[in-house]
């Protein structure tokens, strides 16, 4: 087991001239902080995303091909309220939630592993928050059990803290299903950043970041804030893996629209927020 868990997640530090702290972005205007305000007020639409397109500065929301009669009638209307700073997309993709990175995991539902982390000493396996409740059992591929599902925050932000069964020794490595590749520090987003993605079902997956601070509603009042947006495609299955820059971890697979033979957006956890929460730490 703790060979597969050594696989399960990680980074290493950028090889394109990225530094280890990472870069932070400039913060949005005014009339981009209204409009979200107004679009999570009036328009949190199950099938709707929100994020700021870095090309154009305007706040692109996303409607997927869910969104129809009423419901786009009205995303329309706040729209066109909001202004030239915003615009609407239709998508002909859906967006929801991927359950099922890293290595896989299992529970009532498929996952992939995040990362290894530790906390207060002890050995800790992230993962996204949708994949399960609080206390459920996880097991890897060979049907070993990993651990206890201690801390599941699902929906708002979307991340869960698996601990592990045995306080062995668990390293810093993500899987890249040709080798694995070794993390070394947690850094911060920015748009246009080249990065990877590791997940259970697609594999390593390659794109850049698209866009911060996303909102993505999945559908039964369940939103998500403070995203990541790439362009790298994912599956059902690829939850809760990581999202990487050289030996840079970023964030945890959430959800996206599309799949890996038409391409799409996909929505990611920023892992700082969690890592200063709970004063996480990766292992040495």
């Amino acid at each position: 087991m703790k060979k597969a868990a050594a696989g399960v997640a990680g980074l290493v530090l950028a090889a394109s001239g990225l530094i280890a702290q990472g870069v932070t972005s400039e913060a949005p205007d005014a009339s981009v902080k209204d409009a979200r305000k107004v679009l999570k007020h009036e328009a949190a639409i199950p099938g709707t995303s929100w994020a700021v397109d870095p090309e154009t500065d305007k706040l692109v929301v996303t409607a997927d091909r869910t969104v129809k009669g009423d419901d786009l009638d009205q995303l329309k209307d706040v729209v066109d309220d909001l202004g030239d700073n915003v615009e609407l997309e239709k998508s002909k993709t859906e967006i929801q939630p991927y359950t099922a990175g890293g290595d896989a995991i299992y529970s009532a539902e498929r996952c992939s592993a995040g990362l290894n982390v530790i906390m207060a000493g002890n050995p800790f396996l992230l993962t996204a928050g949708h994949c399960g409740k609080t206390g459920s059992l996880w097991s890897d591929k060979q049907g070993l059990t990993i651990g206890t599902m201690v801390e599941s925050v699902f929906p708002g932000d979307d991340y869960a803290l698996i601990k592990y069964k045995d306080e062995g020794t668990y390293e810093s490595a993500v899987d890249r299903y040709e080798g694995t590749q070794k993390l070394f520090t947690v850094g911060t987003p920015a748009e246009g950043m080249q990065v990877e993605r590791s997940g259970s079902t697609t594999g390593l997956q390659r794109g850049r970041i698209t866009g911060l601070n996303a909102t993505v509603n999945y559908g039964n009042g369940a939103s998500v804030d403070g995203l990541i947006q790439t362009d790298v495609c994912a599956e059902p299955g690829d939850s809760g893996g990581p999202l990487f820059s050289g030996g840079m971890a970023l964030g945890l697979l959430s959800g996206g629209s599309g799949n890996c033979k038409v391409g799409g957006a996909t929505y990611y956890q920023p892992l700082n927020e969690v890592f200063t929460k709970y004063n996480l730490s990766l292992p040495q």
